[in-house]
């Protein structure tokens, strides 16, 4: 059985679920999981806005 150390807690891998809700605004995509939010965008040059690293 595979082990992983995280927090220094030994834990068995183990499967999770989770949801991610998501918006796009023109190219710009903001994704949520639980507390966490993440922007990509596109620069402006490729008809972005430029508000968060390229999604590529």
């Amino acid at each position: 059985m595979s082990k992983d150390f995280r927090k220094g807690m030994m834990m068995e891998n183990k499967k999770m679920k989770f949801a991610v809700n998501a918006k796009t605004d023109g190219f710009a995509l903001t994704a949520k999981a639980g507390k966490h939010e993440l922007i990509l965008d596109e620069s402006e040059t490729m008809g972005g806005k430029n508000t968060g690293p390229n999604p590529m």
